[in-house]
């Protein structure tokens, strides 16, 4: 029912629905939505007010769209888990390049999210080793858990498969998980990941999660030739937040 009354009352222009499996079971269930138009502080708190049991902990949106240079929030994200616990996350599309990004501007959204800022100086390298030239893109605030820390979102897009193993590899994922991530991209014949999901938090790096974005009526049969005529032959398709 919130979900509805948040959607009858914002009215997205995109949507996104993601579930999480595990063990064959459906372990959370989570809906992104693009709201028309960034909102404004009072807005936002309205927003909420319909999300109820749904509720933001943290600090404002604005503070967040300051930092970052933007209007506001350009969508919303609400999780639910099969135990009952319920998120919400902010993110913001964020059109600076990826050479302002610096030590100063990760250490703020560290600090926001409550988070040592000395941790800056290494997401920054995280992320400036995983970023193509281009747009920023998408930043993601979590609400604060019950512990009363936040996480700040990166999603580094078009990163090369061997880009990320290796950086994943330095963040002590196990060689199986990245031999299974491995089998999926060449079963979806794809040397890239559309998007590399990164979380830091309090403790620094929080988790990751990787994307593919396909088409299957593009995929070619191995046996047929064929000419490339473009640097990337599955382009990245924008998330509803995007």
């Amino acid at each position: 029912m919130a979900v509805r009354r948040v959607s009858n009352f914002i009215n997205p222009d995109a949507y996104l629905l993601r579930v999480d499996w595990s063990k064959g079971e459906v372990a959370a269930l989570s809906l992104y939505s693009r709201f028309p138009q960034p909102p404004s502080e009072s807005l936002f708190q309205a927003i909420m007010a319909h999300a109820r049991p749904f509720r933001w902990d943290g600090r404002s949106p604005e503070a967040i769209a300051s930092i970052l240079g933007v209007a506001g929030p350009r969508g919303m994200g609400m999780r639910v888990s099969k135990n009952g616990n319920r998120h919400v996350a902010l993110y913001y599309k964020v059109t600076s390049k990826i050479e302002e990004l610096d030590e100063q501007l990760v250490g703020k959204l560290l600090h926001e999210c409550k988070a040592p800022m000395e941790l800056a100086s290494q997401v920054t390298r995280d992320l400036k080793a995983l970023y193509s030239p281009g747009e920023l893109g998408v930043v993601g605030i979590d609400s604060e858990s019950d512990n009363g820390t936040g996480a700040v979102k990166f999603d580094p897009s078009n990163v090369l498969f061997d880009k990320a193993r290796r950086f994943l590899s330095t963040k002590s994922i196990s060689p199986a998980i990245l031999e299974r991530l491995r089998a999926i991209s060449n079963i979806l014949r794809s040397q890239v990941l559309t998007y590399l999901g990164l979380k830091y938090g309090r403790n620094g790096f929080a988790g990751w999660k990787a994307y593919f974005s396909t088409e299957p009526c593009l995929l070619m049969k191995p046996d047929l030739p064929f000419i490339e005529t473009r640097n990337h032959a599955h382009p990245t398709f924008g998330m509803a937040h995007n």
